[in-house]
């Protein structure tokens, strides 16, 4: 209510408290079959059995290795895997004429055959299979089986990889192409669970399916996003001398978002769901993920052979850039903590919390400040902004990401930007930069000691 002191003195306070939400980087992510709906959020597995689920559920003997461990999520989400399906579809003769040639394009690609005299309906058919057979691109994506003779021969055309697509075009008018089964792969799980209100509210997955194509799938979408992938295998093909394994491909790929284990005991025991467990919730950046006991899960025993290949050398190679589970010293511990591209998983999520927690620095004051003016002491309290991020990140009181020695920032003058972006409003690439370095770990250490008498 307005009083006669304020039409003298108006004291007006405006709040500049509304928070920007950050995500959480503690938070992991179980995606398995029996979940109950598209997305459920739990604090222990006990509440997943009050939601339907059984102690013998993958989903819940994932969730009760993940909080097992000396540290654990105060929260978990539980994705739902739907059944892997091939995309299906057929293909017929609708007119039967000598000398025409039956056109059909596959994934882009033109395939053809021309009719010969004598040839009936399913021969037609049978030229089309094996012109595609013919085209390797094109036999690693569809496989065609042709069934019933006359007019009632047709072509079922399967997809060779459960969840991707093989798009039929341009098919000619004297053949018919009916869609059967639309493909379903673990990319559109995903896609529906991040569809969820809580979708994006994780950061660390884990699958309960060791499956190749599944990982596969899923590494290359985590790839494309700022979270992180733990997967396991146990394919003895791993370790060998094979160049086609799950492992060699990823490593392949230098995907710097997925780690995979290699367990032949405990691959389908949630050692994947233990490590995501005990290290999520650890300050981003500040702890490495080797030298870790897991809980709950049994070592593995590897000869020299299979760890110089699984994990390489010190120095030398990294192997097939898995990690492993194993008794040294009599201590089990994890090696060698690194995505499959020889990034370090500390590193990755260090890394993503540094740039979502300097975005959101920036972004409150933004958002919070009646404006940030376009002159030097507006620059300098942006820079100021940056400044606070890295010595969180630092060792100097921080998370231990980056050596504090060697945090160094600079913002231009104003002066010297360009007048075009200042009349837009934007502050130009390399205006204002910072440099660090990242404290890393020690992981591999020599002594040299001269004794004498």
């Amino acid at each position: 209510m307005s009083t006669a002191l304020d039409q003298i003195v108006n004291i007006v306070i405006t709040q500049q408290t509304a928070a920007v939400p950050q995500p959480s980087f503690s938070v992991p992510l179980i995606v398995g079959p029996n979940a109950p709906r598209t997305l459920s959020w739990y604090t222990d597995p006990a509440s997943m059995l009050a939601d339907g689920f059984s102690t013998s559920d993958a989903e819940y003997i994932y969730a009760s290795r993940m909080m097992s461990q000396a540290l654990s999520p105060t929260t978990f989400g539980v994705g739902l895997r739907l059944p892997a399906a091939a995309q299906t579809s057929t293909l017929s003769v609708n007119s039967l004429t000598i000398g025409h040639d039956y056109l059909i394009t596959v994934a882009g690609t033109v395939v053809s055959y021309v009719s010969q005299l004598g040839d009936v309906q399913e021969d037609v058919l049978a030229g089309i299979r094996d012109a595609i057979a013919a085209v390797p691109a094109l036999a690693a994506l569809v496989a065609g089986v042709v069934s019933g003779t006359g007019g009632s021969a047709s072509m079922l055309l399967t997809g060779v990889t459960n969840g991707i697509d093989v798009a039929f075009t341009a098919v000619g008018s004297k053949l018919t192409y009916v869609a059967g089964v639309t493909a379903h792969g673990i990319v559109d799980d995903m896609t529906a669970i991040i569809a969820e209100s809580t979708g994006q509210n994780w950061y660390g997955v884990c699958m309960t399916s060791q499956n190749a194509t599944d990982i596969l799938q899923m590494a290359s979408l985590i790839e494309s996003m700022d979270k992180i992938f733990i997967a396991a295998t146990a394919d003895a093909a791993v370790d060998s001398s094979s160049t086609s394994d799950l492992a060699s491909v990823l490593k392949g790929y230098g995907y710097t978002r997925t780690a995979l284990i290699y367990s032949p005991i405990s691959a389908a025991l949630g050692i994947e769901a233990a490590l995501l467990g005990g290290q999520l919730p650890q300050t981003p950046g500040a702890s490495t993920w080797k030298f870790k006991q897991l809980v709950g899960i049994s070592p593995d025993l590897f000869g020299s052979t299979s760890r110089t290949r699984l994990i390489g050398l010190p120095g030398v190679s990294t192997g097939k850039g898995v990690n492993i589970y194993e008794s040294v010293g009599g201590v089990n511990i994890t090696e060698e903590g690194w995505m499959v591209g020889g990034q370090f998983i500390d590193v990755t999520i260090g890394l993503d919390w540094l740039k979502s927690t300097m975005q959101t620095a920036i972004y409150t004051q933004l958002a919070q400040l009646a404006k940030i003016p376009y002159t030097d002491k507006g620059a300098a309290l942006l820079e100021g902004e940056v400044k606070k991020v890295l010595k969180q990140a630092s060792d100097e009181g921080g998370s231990g990401l980056l050596d504090a020695t060697s945090l160094q920032t600079n913002v231009a003058k104003v002066a010297t930007i360009p007048s075009a972006s200042r009349a837009a409003r934007i502050l130009p690439n390399n205006s204002l930069t910072f440099s660090a370095r990242l404290t890393g770990a020690f992981h591999f250490i020599t002594v040299n000691g001269t004794v004498t008498v």
